[in-house]
This record gives structure tokens, sequence and C-alpha cells, in this order.
């Protein structure tokens, strides 16, 4: 589906409930994270890490050492992670596909529209989506019976009975405690706790990828992941629309910067 219209695209979003968004310039957007589009090795994911956990203390004061509140904060800070970035806001993943720079001027926009709660499901038997971050040790696992067999690209019931997937094991190894560490394969959908307002203001969540690569378009149905196309001639207009409706660049971005850009283009000016 194809819309030209702030009116068009509510109306093409209307029929979906309790989903996530996410907005890119270009269908040629994998959904995939930096590490996977970078094709980052383990190593060289690990020097990252290791990197951020050394030397964040000279700019970051917060004694809270939860490794999922690290591995959002990394994300956050523009460091690559297995982590996705979605949005409950179709109207701020709206704006980030109008605003975010292109790969071919001539392509549409695109916003995804992803289950999360099917997402899970599908993957783990489990239709929950959980905030890590927020839960102790002992707690940061669930039970399934089902799994996903990556080198057949199915889900399967294990015979085994109840299988534990320690959400951890979605972690690079040196942030996780227990050994063995071993990476999963299958993406997970998961809640966070914002970080600060911009967090807040674009109520992000995340889905987080294990060791198959592939763009989530790849690996989902349809009734767990879709998208609406926006006309790359439509985006003035839209545009335009959101920012009288509010969604301007400093209620996207909460900072002195993205006010200062607000108001010069309200003046017209660079």
């Amino acid at each position: 589906m194809i819309v030209s219209s702030l009116e068009g695209f509510i109306d093409a979003i209307q029929p979906f409930e309790n989903v996530w968004f996410r907005g890119v310039a270009s269908p040629k957007y994998e959904l995939k994270p930096r590490v996977h589009w970078d094709k980052i090795d383990k190593s060289c994911e690990e020097n990252l890490i290791y990197g951020f956990l050394r030397d964040q203390f000279r700019y970051h004061t917060s004694s809270n050492n939860n490794p999922w509140y690290m591995y959002a904060l990394m994300q956050h800070h523009g460091l690559p992670t297995r982590l996705l970035d979605w949005s409950k806001s179709p109207l701020v993943a709206l704006y980030f596909a109008l605003t975010q720079n292109k790969i071919d001027e001539a392509d549409n926009h695109r916003v995804w529209i992803l289950n999360p709660y099917e997402l899970n499901n599908y993957f783990t038997g489990n239709s929950n989506v959980f905030c890590p971050s927020q839960m102790s040790n002992a707690m940061r696992y669930i039970e399934r019976e089902v799994y996903f067999d990556a080198e057949n690209n199915e889900v399967k019931r294990s015979e085994l009975g109840k299988l534990k997937l320690l959400f951890d094991s979605y972690l690079p190894s040196n942030l996780v405690d227990s050994l063995p560490h071993r990476l999963v394969a299958h993406p997970f959908a998961i809640e966070t706790i914002p970080l600060d307002a911009r967090m807040s203001a674009q109520q992000s969540v995340f889905s987080i990828h294990g060791t198959d690569d592939r763009s989530l378009d790849k690996l989902l149905d349809n009734n767990i992941l879709t998208h609406v196309d926006i006309d790359v001639h439509s985006n003035t207009k839209i545009l335009n629309q959101l920012n009288k409706i509010g969604i301007t660049e400093d209620t996207i971005f909460c900072d002195l910067d993205s006010l200062a850009k607000r108001l010069r283009r309200e003046q017209n000016l660079k």
C-alpha cells in the first residue's frame, strides 16, 4: 500500500493494534541491526563493547551496571549493537521515514509494522514482551517448548520438554556474567526503560538479533510484519502536516540543537 497524505497513513494503520513501527527512508534499508548491517565480526564486536565499558565513566555518571541498561545505552549513543530500534508511535516512525537520508532519491519511504507479540510467539512459543533490564538475574529467562532451527529456517517442538531461553544469551559475551555463553539464532522483541527524554519521546522499543543475520522481512510472515509505503513526492506535504500537529525536530530529539533547527526552519532560514 502506498499513501500520499497524513490522513491516508492514519487510515492505513487503523486496523493494527499492539504493534510497533519503524520508519526508513527507503525499502532498500534492511531490517537488521548495525552489527549485521556492517558485517562486524565477533572479535570486533567484543572490542567495541569492552572499549565502551572501559571508558564510559568519563562521560556517564550513572551507577546502573545492569547489562541490558548498558547495552541500550551503547545503542542510544551510536555504538553498533544487535539492537534494532522501533517505536510504539506511528507518527514518530513516519517522521523518521521522511527525514532520514535516502539510498536512492526515487525510492518511496516506508514504515514497517511489527507485531512483537507474534514475533516472540513464533520463535519461542511465548507471546509476551519482556523488559530484561528490569528483571533480576534469576528471572531473566522463559521456559518454552519450541525452538527456532536456524539451519532449516523453521520452528520445531522440543523432544526434551520445556527449554529455558535465557535473555542474556542475546548479549555479547563480555556483558554476561554466566559461563558458558552461547548466542541464540533468532530475534526477540523486548522493551526497555527510557534512558532520557529522547527515548521517552520516541517511545523506543527494540528487537534484538542473534546469529541469523537475515533481514526480518526474510524471516517473518505477513501476519507478523508488514509495511506502508509513502509516496516520495508527498514528502514535504506530509512533513508539514506532522509539524502542524507538533511532531517536530525538538519534540523528537529533545535537545537545544533541534530546538534551534526548528526555529530556523520556521523563519525560512538554513
